[in-house]
C-alpha cells in the first residue's frame, strides 16, 4: 500500500507524561567508583585484601610461572613467502609422470554403449553349492505365516 514514510502522532500521545517507574527505570544505575578493581559479568566486585596486595611469591612458585622452554628440534613456522629453488623451476617431468598425468581414457562411452546390457557369459552364470547353501534361511529364524480359517 502507498503510505508515507512519515507517521503522524496524536494529539492525546504529544500530550502524555511518562509514569513514576518509567521515570525510574530512565536513570542510569548509580555505581561507585571501582578504579582498579575486575568486576565480573553482574556487576559483583570483590576487592583485594592489604595482605594479597603485600604478598611475595616463593621462589617455587616464580619457577612454576615460567613458561616452558620450545623444544631443542623446534623449528618455528615458515614463512607464507619463500623463494623457489632454482632446480624446482627449470625441473621436467619424466614421461612416466606425464603418462600417469593425464586423465584415463573413458574406452567404455560410446554412440552404441548400452550401461543396461548384460553379457552373455554373466546370462549363463550359475550359483555354487556353497552359495546355495548359504542362501537357504537358517531353520531357527523362520517363523509359519499364520492361517486364517
Amino acid at each position: 500500500m502507498d503510505r508515507s514514510a512519515y507517521t503522524t502522532v496524536g494529539r492525546a500521545s504529544r500530550s502524555t507524561q511518562p509514569t513514576p517507574r518509567l521515570e525510574s527505570l530512565a536513570q542510569p544505575k548509580v555505581r561507585e567508583d571501582r578504579h582498579g578493581v575486575v568486576e565480573t559479568q553482574w556487576g559483583q566486585y570483590f576487592p583485594v585484601s592489604n595482605a594479597a596486595k603485600k604478598a611475595q611469591p616463593s621462589e617455587r612458585l616464580e619457577q612454576l610461572a615460567e613458561s616452558k622452554k620450545y623444544h631443542s628440534h623446534y623449528r618455528g613456522e615458515k614463512p607464507i613467502q619463500w623463494p623457489v629453488s632454482s632446480s624446482a623451476l627449470t625441473a621436467m617431468a619424466s614421461l612416466r609422470l606425464q603418462q600417469l598425468s593425464r586423465p584415463s581414457s573413458r574406452t567404455l562411452i560410446k554412440d552404441d554403449y548400452d550401461p543396461y546390457k548384460v553379457s552373455l557369459p554373466a546370462k549363463r552364470a550359475r550359483a555354487t553349492p556353497r552359495l546355495e547353501e548359504l542362501c537357504v534361511p537358517l531353520p531357527r529364524k523362520v517363523r509359519q505365516k499364520k492361517v486364517i480359517s
